[in-house]
């Protein structure tokens, strides 16, 4: 049981490829997909239940689940017709969360994403979307509903690094107590 949750993360990892060539979408797809969503909610439970978390499992959980997310962008944006305004928008977020590391590693020495809340559901509707995408006429508010989200929880993190003394992975984020120590 002491490596459960890291095999399990893995899982995530080739699921994730697996989706590769999976018609985007199709019930293999979504089953796929699901699969390796649940692996991300099964791990982290079994770490914090089992007790048997490590500064590696986390490490490999964020790897795993930037495998991850690369894959579905690959496999869902082509079907998406974004504007240029909101393509520029998804630039603007990644780039804050590309800071976001760059500041984690420069003032902690160290590679983390915080476990905010904001991060959480963002991270929840992130993997809803390609079912609500599915099943519903009105993708061009699901995307604003998303981006805005994902916008709030890209600055919540970047704040609480910028004013962090200490790093706190799980920080409940700027309005809730039991957060980072800010300087």
């Amino acid at each position: 049981m002491k490596h459960g949750a890291n095999v399990i993360t893995v899982l995530r990892i080739l699921l994730s490829f697996c989706l590769l060539p999976a018609e985007s979408f199709s019930y293999v797809f979504l089953a796929l997909y699901t699969a390796a969503g649940l692996t991300d909610i099964l791990d982290g439970y079994l770490a914090r239940r089992y007790q048997i978390s490590s500064s590696f499992g986390a490490r490999l959980d964020t790897m795993a689940d930037g495998i991850f997310m690369v894959i579905v962008c690959l496999k869902i944006i082509p079907f998406l017709q974004l504007s240029l305004f909101f393509i520029i928008w998804i630039w603007l977020i990644l780039l804050i969360r590309m800071a976001s590391l760059m500041l984690v590693r420069i003032k902690f020495h160290t590679f983390a994403i915080l476990h905010t809340y904001a991060n959480k559901g963002t991270g929840i509707l992130l993997f809803l979307y390609p079912f609500m995408l599915t099943y519903s006429h009105h993708s061009e508010w699901l995307a604003v509903g998303l981006v805005l989200a994902a916008t709030y929880s890209a600055f919540e993190e970047f704040w609480i690094l910028l004013h962090s003394s200490e790093l706190d992975v799980d920080a409940a984020g700027l309005y809730r107590r039991g957060g980072s120590k800010q300087e």
